[in-house]
């Protein structure tokens, strides 16, 4: 179970990033082994208000 300091810490961050990614649409996973950054995965979308205006750009 995850303590509140270590969750909101986490929210903090992620409010932080999300203003630096404004064009990002996705899922960001951060990995950490036993306190220690490992790595990260990167899931990008596409938003659906994007595929929407593709379809009208191809007109």
């Amino acid at each position: 179970m995850i303590d509140t300091k270590t969750k909101d810490a986490l929210n903090d961050f992620g409010e932080r990033l999300s203003k630096i990614l404004l064009d990002f649409y996705g899922k960001v996973t951060f990995n950490f082994y036993n306190g220690r950054y490992v790595n990260l995965n990167i899931e990008q979308s596409i938003k659906n208000d994007n595929l929407k205006k593709g379809v009208e750009n191809d007109k």
